[in-house]
């Protein structure tokens, strides 16, 4: 006799558990088998003497992410694999070095791979570093963060001395913060004070300089208001379900803020927590028991992940 029991109470949440798995696998991605994507930069064949290139290729709806191999010399004679990596844009920025090139870019989804797209490129050795391009690592541009120790980070460039440091507030150019000229790593740590700055870096040798890239980078240590609750008053009664909440809520330096709704449900002598829901244009409609009391609160976090205090609480009531 088999050691294993069916318990029949639980088969109908077994067959709803079988019916889901097979419903997943049947649902259906665009064959893309047949598709080749047309590689738009850098173009086939050309040489150029700048290491970091963009890579750009056309977008394809069907697709879920795109694959994109870099070698030296070429596909037939890989000598080395550069870059291999999976995306959801179609480009990518990448610093090489001197050289001849290969690439690929195929489309994948969960079903289904295009066709490669192939294209070749030389890059040619020179000392002359006005036409580089410093790719800035991080901080990426636009962030927003809580922190004030900075680490800058870049990618090293061939046949460069060192890097020069700038940084800025009041939008690129603006007044000069720091100037560090003698960087001979690709990253520099500093401490900086709250506020919106622009960070770049530009390559030096003895002969050249290449132009600056930059990033902005704002700097925020300081919560979000405290939100105001606004409907349902305090002591609210109602008899409808469905209830509306509404409220203020702001940064008092940059103005967007993610906001949370907390609901509590009383129950005789203990709160728990009914439903917690993040909300961005602070109203939203919540089904609620009936007989039941509640209480309900509001909390703030900015685009840097500070967050605020707890709103005060209100009280709401839902008659049967």
């Amino acid at each position: 006799m088999s050691k294993y029991k069916i318990n029949f109470n639980q088969l109908p949440c077994f067959l709803l558990l079988i019916s889901l798995l097979f419903s997943c696998s049947l649902i259906e991605e665009e064959d893309i088998s047949d598709k080749q994507l047309a590689l738009l930069a850098p173009g086939n064949h050309i040489s150029t003497e700048r290491v970091t290139q963009t890579f750009l290729w056309e977008s394809d709806n069907d697709s879920l992410s795109y694959r994109i191999q870099v070698v030296t010399p070429g596909f037939d004679s890989v000598e080395s694999v550069v870059l291999d990596s999976l995306l959801t844009d179609n480009y990518l920025e990448y610093t090489l070095f001197s050289g001849q090139f290969e690439w690929r870019v195929r489309a994948e989804n969960s079903a289904y791979n295009s066709l490669w797209s192939y294209a070749d490129f030389f890059i040619i050795d020179t000392n002359d570093l006005g036409a580089q391009k410093v790719r800035l690592r991080s901080p990426i541009d636009n962030l927003f963060i809580n922190e004030q120790d900075i680490s800058f980070k870049w990618d090293t460039l061939s046949n460069v001395d060192t890097y020069e440091v700038r940084l800025y507030s009041g939008g690129w150019l603006g007044n000069l913060e720091l100037d560090s000229i003698d960087v001979v790593e690709s990253s520099l740590g500093l401490n900086i004070e709250e506020g919106e700055f622009w960070w770049g870096v530009r390559a030096i040798n003895d002969i050249s300089l290449s132009l600056f890239s930059y990033n902005r980078l704002i700097i925020d240590i300081t919560n979000p208001l405290t939100p105001n609750p606004i409907m349902p008053e305090d002591n609210f009664s109602t008899s409808d379900v469905d209830v509306n909440f509404s409220w203020n809520s702001s940064d008092p330096t940059w103005g967007n803020v993610s906001d949370s709704l907390f609901i509590y449900k009383i129950t005789g002598s203990s709160i728990e927590l009914f439903k917690a829901k993040k909300v961005s244009n602070k109203n939203t409609t919540i089904t609620l028991d009936p007989g039941s009391e509640y209480k309900w609160e509001l909390k703030s976090v900015d685009q840097a992940g500070n967050q605020s205090e707890l709103s005060t609480q209100r009280t709401i009531t839902v008659n049967n």
